[in-house]
């Protein structure tokens, strides 16, 4: 789980996971408002070593403007993830943080 979103306004979320298994692993990636309600939900399938990165807008077109939330991600094998965040707007002092994924 990534305990924040913060997509548009200024800001971008992207999200990094990895497979470093041997087998496939069939990942389920939620979006999820700041009380819970799932706003976007997609199925991935990452092959052995695969990795899939990108922002969430580019992976969730209809999530163009959420600040609050979080990222919920269930997978059939274990795999890596990263979240990271940072401003559309270099010249108002611009940053790049990443969040590791909790686990629960």
């Amino acid at each position: 789980m990534f305990s924040h979103i913060a997509q548009g306004g200024g800001y971008f979320t992207g999200l990094a996971l990895l497979n470093t298994g041997a087998d496939t692993a069939t990942v389920t990636i939620e979006i999820h408002s700041p009380s819970g309600t799932t706003l976007a939900s997609n199925v991935v399938t990452l092959g052995a070593g695969e990795r899939m990165i990108g922002l969430l807008n580019e992976l969730f077109p209809s999530i163009q403007n959420q600040l609050g939330g979080f990222v919920r991600v269930d997978s059939t094998r274990p795999i890596y993830g990263l979240q990271i965040f940072g401003s559309v707007d270099q010249r108002s002092g611009s940053f790049l943080t990443n969040i590791p994924a909790g686990t629960f």
